[in-house]
């Protein structure tokens, strides 16, 4: 294990509130992982599209696939999407679903983004702690913090209003290749 991912696993098992930077899809697909493994609740993003080589990495999808079997929820909004070419990432949301925990699953497509300092960003808030925020989209640079409630909440309420938003959203149907499986 790299010294940056000792660094990261080592904050997020603290109780410090100490900010983070990370550069690049092994940067992103590890502090993730640490989120998914660490979130006791919900997950809530904001994703280009979960095709970037992240969202499709084992690492990240066996760390996400654990948080859903210990009755995590997930929310997700999806900036750039195709029902016709979907995310390799969305056969762990059917199989969730078929396994009984479709309820847990929240996806919708919006064309709405957020900025921050004039970038556009994506994001992941979980718990109302923990949170990264990608604010170099196409190199994946990110800041973020473990447990900084004030921080994540205010993110998360962000979040939720663009969720509910039901003019600017509209649930995704994930194709099965034996039925479909709505997932609003």
């Amino acid at each position: 294990m790299s010294s940056y991912f000792t660094y990261i696993k080592n904050l997020a098992d603290s109780d410090e509130s100490e900010s983070f930077v990370n550069h690049g899809k092994d940067d992103a697909i590890f502090t993730f992982s640490t989120i998914f493994n660490k979130a006791e609740s919900i997950i809530k993003m904001l994703s280009g599209n979960l095709k970037s080589g992240i969202a499709d990495s084992k690492e990240y999808q066996e760390s996400l696939n654990a948080f859903l079997q210990r009755n995590g929820r997930l929310q997700i909004l999806i900036q750039d999407y195709n029902a016709e070419a979907q995310p390799e990432i969305f056969e762990l949301f059917r199989l969730n679903a078929l396994l009984g925990r479709g309820e847990q699953i929240e996806i919708k497509t919006t064309k709405l983004c957020v900025r921050i300092d004039e970038s556009e960003v994506h994001f992941c808030v979980a718990d109302n702690k923990m949170y990264r925020i990608e604010n170099d989209i196409e190199k994946f640079s990110a800041y973020g913090n473990f447990n900084n409630p004030v921080f994540a909440t205010a993110l998360a309420d962000i979040f939720d209003k663009l969720f509910t938003d039901t003019t600017h959203t509209s649930p995704v149907l994930l194709q099965s290749k034996h039925s479909d499986i709505i997932i609003s």
